[in-house]
């Protein structure tokens, strides 16, 4: 048995008031240091109840996606930094269960005073293990541990401590920047994955120390009146007088080897980590988790910094890494949502992304073409960006179907500082083979920010845009990364960088602005054609808006007739002004169409939007289809009163019909982003024909 002197005498306490302690209510196994499920007891009446958020956060992904997202950036932040820089991180998925489940027996050992807790909780009870317990494992290799003072003595704000921000950390985010992580809630994605709740983790840490500990995330909860916080582990109870009980992990050699043995963890040779989830909450297989290692880590395997290997027990393992990717991907369906990836795609998309990723690995570093430099105001996107002596030349090799690489500067200034620094990206694109759905993809150092809100509307194409490492941008992003790193929300940088809004925006929607430039049919270039998206490059004022909120509410502030920002038509033409009366009603991110309709009479409305325009230039008809495209779901959503058939919804046109006698319609529209620009409207509603 391996033990510090410290440890050694925090055990023999443990066990002289074990006896009393009110934690742990099953008897003990046959080895005192075996751990066991421990839930502290909150012993102050007036203490607050708060039942765990992490199942909030990441309720956009499915378990699946989360761990292999969450794991995969766990491992490559904890990369050791003693090893060769030219070997990738390992990292094993592998799946238990059928015949090489656990046998009931041993499983019993391992969930040995969790079930009660569960159970008051209102949560799943341990179900039946007659037939085994099935398990999923995911370690890592080339990684350092879980490292660093376990007990009561640990300095919280120790960034070298991987055991505390693993297991006892919490919506706290560590001052490193050079990680992916940024909330320290990613690790409940194990817990959210296990149908009890619940994970181990079985460490060899590149100091040598050799731990066992898990978690469980259940919900406030009381037992024979004694309450109970929401968070168990799976340790060796500790009580220090004046302090308090505790956890600490399992550091008996004997049980570390018999876990590793019962679980199959390759484990006591290497250093790393190794996480056992029991009793996964659905049956995974390889191919999805395939799919989705493949996906959210396109660009650090296509760089050689991470190997997937995924098996099942019933055939050999696959192993995922540079020289490889293409080939398994070829093999898999690619049908479907792919988890945590919060898209679905296509093999050839798929193939086009994998071949664009592992050419750009293969160039130097100055192989992509230099933007034009932005100004320190609100970044936007111009033609002029793009340097007149290269641009044939980029719009020759995309449209040959050659990958092109362009990389841009971002001026980026906190508010606390009165200097400005150059964030910078790198843009992918290429043209594919087929013309079926282009696709994207955005990294931050190695993790994928799935949300495609931005993709662009031109078939047969992809792009991937990238951040470079250790730059303010990548900060900025990362900060701006909800929890579940699915998206980026301006808001929540937006009181520590000036222009957060603008900047971030632009970084989103470089594929989607470069690729509309670069392969639009017309010979000649409208000078300011890219220009009217946005406002004009002069410098203009911050603005921190709040959240736009899609409004449910029926009913808006009339605009006045008289006020110059009224769009479409106020009043009703002459003819159907005695049976129909309608309004438009401005919003700030659209529109709604409402009113009513007296007779048995039914109006079809032909609605064409488009930006306002101060040049005096007729709206409509300086529309294009990259400035908005109804058709985009995930842009746009219409809310109607019901009653109401649509026969066109694409581009900026809108064709509905509205079904009378009703006495109080409406059609409501949101979605519109641009900030600053107000949208003209033109609706048209017309007397329509009854089929009967």
């Amino acid at each position: 048995m391996i033990m510090s002197a410290g440890l050694w005498a925090a055990f023999w306490s443990a066990t002289k008031v074990m006896a009393a302690a009110v934690l742990i209510s099953t008897p003990l196994m046959a080895s005192l240091t075996a751990p066991k499920w421990i839930f502290l007891e909150d012993p102050n009446w007036g203490a607050r109840s708060v039942d765990p958020p992490e199942a909030i956060f990441f309720r956009q992904l499915p378990a699946l996606g989360a761990v292999i997202r969450e794991a995969a950036q766990n491992s490559l932040d904890a990369r050791d930094p003693a090893l060769d820089p030219s070997k990738p991180v390992k990292m094993r998925f592998s799946i238990h269960r059928g015949n090489h489940a656990l046998p009931s027996d041993k499983a019993q050992a391992y969930l040995d005073g969790l079930n009660k807790h569960l159970v008051a909780s209102g949560l799943t009870p341990i179900p039946d293990l007659q037939d085994g317990m099935d398990y999923l494992v995911v370690e890592d290799f080339g990684t350092l541990g879980l490292v660093g003072e376990a007990g009561p003595d640990a300095e919280r704000d120790d960034e070298e401590n991987r055991f505390y921000w693993f297991h006892r950390n919490v919506n706290r985010t560590q001052s490193n920047t050079n990680r992916g992580g940024s909330y320290g809630y990613g690790k409940a994605s194990f817990s959210l994955a296990s149908a009890v709740r619940s994970f181990i983790t079985v460490s060899h840490g590149a100091d040598g120390t050799m731990r066992v500990f898990g978690n469980s995330i259940a919900k406030t909860h009381e037992i024979d009146g004694r309450a109970f916080g929401s968070y168990g582990d799976f340790g060796i109870h500790h009580q220090i007088e004046g302090r308090g009980d505790g956890a600490l992990p399992c550091e008996d050699l004997d049980f570390f080897r018999s876990i590793c043995s019962d679980f199959s963890l390759l484990r006591e040779q290497s250093p790393g980590l190794s996480v056992i989830v029991p009793l996964p909450e659905r049956s995974y297989s390889v191919e999805e988790i395939a799919q989705s290692a493949i996906r959210n880590y396109l660009m650090p395997i296509c760089q050689g910094k991470i190997i997937f290997e995924i098996g099942d027990c019933n055939s050999p393992p696959i192993e995922i890494n540079r020289s490889s990717v293409k080939h398994i991907s070829s093999r898999l369906e690619w049908s479907g949502e792919i988890a945590g990836a919060m898209s679905q795609t296509s093999r050839n998309s798929m193939d086009a992304m994998i071949d664009l990723a592992l050419w750009w690995n293969e160039q130097e570093a100055d192989a992509a073409y230099s933007l034009g430099t932005l100004t320190e105001s609100e970044p936007h996107w111009y033609p002029s960006l793009i340097p007149e002596e290269i641009l044939e030349t980029l719009k020759g090799k995309l449209a040959v179907g050659e990958p092109i690489a362009l990389r841009a500067k971002l001026p980026i200034r906190k508010l606390d500082q009165r200097t400005t620094d150059e964030g910078s990206f790198t843009i992918l694109l290429m043209k594919r083979e087929d013309q079926g759905p282009s696709d994207a993809l955005w990294f931050r150092k190695y993790i994928s920010v799935p949300n495609r809100k931005e993709l662009f509307s031109n078939n047969g194409y992809v792009a991937i845009t990238v951040a470079d490492e250790g730059c303010i941008l990548e900060d900025m992003l990362r900060l701006s990364e909800e929890v579940a790193h699915t998206n980026h929300e301006y808001q929540l940088v937006s009181e520590r960088f000036k222009y957060a809004r603008g900047s971030i925006r632009f970084y989103r929607t470089a594929g989607k602005f470069l690729l509309e430039f670069l392969t639009r049919e017309s010979p000649e270039i409208e000078e300011g054609w890219l220009s009217d998206w946005f406002p004009t490059e002069e410098s203009q004022p911050d603005k921190t808006n709040p959240r736009r909120t899609r409004r449910r509410s029926r009913r808006s502030k009339k605009i006045d007739p008289d006020d110059d920002e009224v769009i479409g038509p106020m009043q009703p033409p002459e003819d159907l002004s005695r049976n129909h009366s309608w309004d438009v009603h401005k919003r700030a991110d659209g529109f709604s169409i409402e009113g009513s309709i007296t007779h048995d009479l039914d109006y079809t409305f032909t609605v064409k939007t488009a930006y306002a325009r101060d040049d005096g230039k007729k709206p409509l008809k300086m529309y294009k289809k990259f400035d908005f495209d109804f058709s985009d779901e995930e842009q746009f959503s219409i809310e109607d009163s019901g009653g109401i058939t649509y026969s066109l919804v694409e581009g900026n046109e809108m064709v509905f019909t509205v079904e009378g006698p009703v006495e109080d319609y409406f059609v409501e529209v949101a979605g519109f982003e641009v900030e600053g620009r107000d949208v003209y409207i033109k609706a048209t509603p017309r007397l329509t024909r009854r089929e009967d």
